[in-house]
């Protein structure tokens, strides 16, 4: 899909921005685009997943981030306990994906 394709999206739906040239331009594994610039720093944040539809975005999840933001929905859990069960679904689901992407690569080892 190229950016004067008909279907193709008129602008990155982090920035709000139009596309101006392919060349800047990031493709995910689920299809969306994005600004390349826009979808790095999505990732860089400890995004793991599509803005659009949360599909993976093939970045790797590093240990570290997993860490990071069990520290701080502690932290913002103590402060605002009603969204407590927010929190707690969105780490799920990030650990869902994260199990997800280990079973898939065991696979794969598995199969050599």
């Amino acid at each position: 899909m190229s950016v004067s394709d008909e279907k193709a999206p008129l602008g990155c739906c982090i920035c709000m921005e139009p596309y101006v040239s392919i060349e800047n331009v990031n493709k995910l594994p689920c299809g969306h685009l994005f600004h390349r610039l826009c979808i790095t720093e999505w990732t860089r944040k400890g995004n793991v997943s599509c803005p659009l539809c949360r599909g993976p975005t093939g970045e790797p999840c590093p240990t570290n981030w997993i860490e990071r933001r069990l520290f701080d929905v502690q932290d913002i859990c103590k402060e605002k306990p009603h969204i407590a069960e927010y929190y707690k679904a969105q780490l799920r689901l990030v650990y869902k994906n994260v199990t997800e992407r280990i079973e898939v690569a065991m696979k794969k080892i598995d199969s050599f």
